[in-house]
């Protein structure tokens, strides 16, 4: 995960001049983290020998979604906790806002994501050995 995400948030410097070198290994970390988390609670789940895996795998999908976004949203909002600063409170309060269309969004295409997997390959959902 981290050198996947690295290489995209160097890229985000060099093209788009956001972010920075400055704030890169935060950056890093706050979207790191959440998906070594999901990872490490779900992996499991999937590559269990079951009949029906399309329930399972919305339910994984939904809950990589929101377990992805929202602990980076919690990872962010704890650092501008840390910081400090006047309008932290402000800051914290628009960015949870905000982060809730992406908790759907990104909930639908992990369930899109893991169903068309487990359709398409689904020997590959079995012969996985965590």
């Amino acid at each position: 995960m981290f050198p996947a995400f690295l290489i995209a948030l160097i890229l985000q410097v060099f093209l788009f001049s956001f972010g920075g070198f400055a704030v890169l290994g935060i950056n890093l970390l706050i979207l790191a983290v959440p998906a070594l988390v999901t990872h490490a609670l779900f992996s499991k789940c999937l590559w269990q020998n079951q009949t029906d895996k399309k329930y399972l795998s919305v339910l994984v999908g939904i809950c990589c979604g929101i377990i992805g976004v929202g602990g980076s949203a919690l990872l962010a909002s704890v650092t501008l906790i840390v910081n400090g600063g006047k309008h932290a409170d402000d800051l914290i309060g628009l960015l949870l806002i905000t982060h809730f269309p992406v908790f759907v969004i990104d909930s639908l295409v992990s369930c899109g994501i893991l169903l068309v997997f487990n359709k398409m390959q689904p020997q590959d959902f079995s012969s996985y050995k965590v």
